[in-house]
């Protein structure tokens, strides 16, 4: 038996020979010294109402919501209370000064002062369509590239000459977006680097030289964790950030369906803190899917509410962090994102891990025909619950003789009815290919963790 390594993100390219490998539904672990695909949390309704998620925000370590044309306040015992009404159906941007909420929505601009929801009228900039804030300055951007600031303390004042223009190239600001004391004007093509100097209308200034050549895809498609700023890119590339410094840290796989898809203008970015690591989700409502960034551990891998094998996205669109709970949105409610819960939303979703070509070259007979004989998954087991689906629990394993492009038919294990903690995970399927791929499959609503496996493996004929 030749020992195999279950941990990995997920890969791809065109060719089989070189890619194929997927993990969905499960994070990679590898602060134990044995590496391992773990259980990613399950979605439970924490707070529910119906209607259309326009974005989530949290100020003063309150929750606030928009839901269709109304923005809620929710408490930390999940109680909405509706606050005012809001114009319009596209996501809002929002920002705060720690007491005022103000945001964009519909290329108007918001204000909820503690009391009640109103527009603000400023004659800065035309048709704002996104805010940021620094140093007790609000940031408006709107057309043709300019972007105006508040006066200090009053996110409702607009002096008509604090105005200023993105303007080493001429393409369109789309996000004014703060990071470590710099804002970063993300336009179409280009980002630019301002700073608060202290001098002139408005008090800021571009930091010379950082021009960073890459836009970014669309308004909503950037966060940052404590080390990086993120950003998917107008070249569908996503970037991490620190200063000037941006480097591409989108893996293969990604860019293989992120270029494909029609629409990424919709992309939503967020970021949160699990298990000891920082992760930085990117949603694609109209590409129907849903990646996640290990910043922690430099991986990807994909999230999905479903039991199919691929297609579609993951229930809750960005992850906000609020009452010491990552909370994720998807539609008018709020989901808790739970360790001890394996559906989504109630619904079962198929946990997938697809391994690495199995070949001759592994038992030294590189270009040879192979026989797997036997394959065993090292993973928890006696997690079955105690009735219901999941009460013996089953891993289902496929073959593939020729590097996933045909699989065999399904085998099913058990891992294990609740307490039965010594039963082997082994799989007796035979399999014959020069490249021998396996995919390992759970739907059960049950814990699942895999560790390492073995293969025995001879060459064909012999």
């Amino acid at each position: 038996m030749i020992p195999i390594d279950i941990a990995g993100p997920t890969g791809g390219h065109r060719s089989s020979q070189y890619g194929g490998e997927v993990t969905q539904n499960m994070y990679i672990d590898l602060s134990e010294g044995r590496n391992g695909v773990h259980d990613f949390p399950g979605l439970k309704v924490w707070a529910a109402k119906n209607g259309t998620d326009r974005g989530m925000h949290v100020m003063a370590d309150v929750l606030y919501k928009l839901i269709g044309t109304t923005l809620w306040r929710i408490s930390s015992a999940a109680v909405y209370t509706s606050l005012g009404t809001v114009s319009g159906s596209d996501r809002a941007v929002f920002a705060d000064d720690g007491t005022n909420l103000f945001f964009t929505a519909n290329n108007v601009l918001y204000k909820y002062n503690g009391a009640t929801v109103s527009t603000v009228s400023q004659s800065v900039v035309t048709n704002p369509r996104s805010i940021a804030y620094i140093n007790r300055q609000f940031i408006i951007a709107g057309d043709n590239g300019l972007f105006g600031t508040s006066n200090a303390g009053d996110g409702s004042t607009y002096n008509a000459l604090n105005f200023a223009e993105a303007e080493v190239a001429p393409d369109p600001l789309l996000r004014p977006y703060v990071f470590s004391q710099l804002v970063y004007m993300l336009g179409s093509r280009t980002t630019e680097l301002w700073y608060n100097s202290g001098v002139g209308n408005p008090p800021f200034s571009r930091k010379d030289t950082s021009l960073v050549n890459v836009g970014i895809a669309g308004k909503h498609a950037v966060s940052n964790t404590d080390q990086f700023l993120y950003w998917l890119g107008d070249d569908r590339k996503v970037y991490q950030c620190q200063g000037a410094n941006a480097r591409s840290v989108g893996s293969q796989a990604f860019a293989h369906h992120v270029e494909a898809m029609d629409n990424v203008a919709d992309c939503i970015a967020s970021s949160f803190v699990m298990e000891g690591q920082d992760f930085v989700l990117f949603s694609f409502p109209s590409g129907n899917q849903t990646w996640l960034f290990s910043e922690t551990y430099n991986y990807w891998v994909e999230l999905a509410s479903t039991t199919n094998l691929e297609g579609v996205a993951w229930y809750a669109t960005s992850v906000k962090r609020c009452y010491g709970k990552n909370l994720g949105s998807g539609g008018g409610d709020v989901m808790e994102l739970d360790l001890d819960t394996y559906t989504d939303n109630g619904l079962a979703r198929l946990r997938i891990r697809t391994l690495p070509n199995f070949n001759g070259k592994m038992i030294g007979a590189p270009s040879k025909r192979i026989t797997v004989k036997q394959l065993r998954i090292n993973a928890e087991v006696g997690v079955g619950l105690v009735t219901g689906q999941g009460s013996d629990p089953v891993l289902m394993c496929q073959l593939s003789p020729d590097g996933g492009q045909t699989w065999q038919a399904q085998s099913n294990v058990s891992i294990g009815v609740n307490g039965d903690y010594m039963i082997p995970v082994d799989f007796w399927d035979f399999c014959t290919g020069y490249d021998v791929r396996a995919r390992i499959l759970c739907s059960d609503p049950v814990y699942l963790s895999m560790f390492d496996g073995e293969v025995d493996i001879e060459v064909a004929g012999f």
